[in-house]
């Protein structure tokens, strides 16, 4: 399973589990998919931060999983909060002591560094191409040249179109600097 970050021509941001890439951009195609905000059809994937897998993520990921009933035709999503009454209200907690902020702020810093260490891991891994890693990608992808590990920089419309072709690729966002 996997989750994306998608929006309506209204600029409405929502998230849907699919059960592989190929599915959310077949659905989304097909119109499958429903913003549950104004009920669109007309949606497309955002941009979306990594998720940084641990076990406890993928423990969570295969307890769902094994209890996700199969997806229907349409997939609307739905909101996190369950409405209380028959009007749209929602409820919000606030922890005087700030221990959620100051615990969201440590989740927070760690997923920055997590991050940043995967980036140099690519860097240091993997080939750069530069400007030309759209193209590459594709050579890739259609056996036209070996196989291996790449990164290099692509435009939003490119990166689009990569993902419209089926090309599975992770936004790293810029690459890292020397000496930061």
């Amino acid at each position: 399973m996997i989750v994306y970050q998608l929006r309506c021509h209204h600029d409405h941001e929502f998230e849907v589990w699919f059960p592989d890439s190929m599915a959310c951009t077949r659905q989304i195609k097909a119109k499958e998919v429903a913003c549950p905000i104004c009920d669109s059809k007309s949606v497309e994937k955002a941009i979306m931060s990594p998720n940084i897998s641990t076990k406890n993520s993928r423990v969570a990921e295969q307890a769902l999983i094994q209890s996700e009933p199969p997806l229907k035709k349409t997939i609307t999503a739905q909101p996190a909060v369950p409405e209380t009454s028959s009007e749209n209200t929602q409820q919000v907690v606030v922890n005087d002591t700030g221990a959620d902020e100051k615990r969201a702020t440590e989740v927070a810093l760690k997923v920055l560094e997590a991050v940043s260490d995967f980036k140099r891991h690519v860097e240091k891994t993997c080939e750069n191409v530069g400007t030309n890693f759209p193209e590459v990608a594709r050579q890739i992808h259609y056996g036209e040249t070996e196989e291996r590990a790449i990164f290099g920089e692509a435009s939003l419309e490119e990166v689009k179109a990569l993902d419209e072709d089926g090309i599975d690729i992770i936004p790293l966002g810029p690459a890292s600097r020397q000496g930061h």
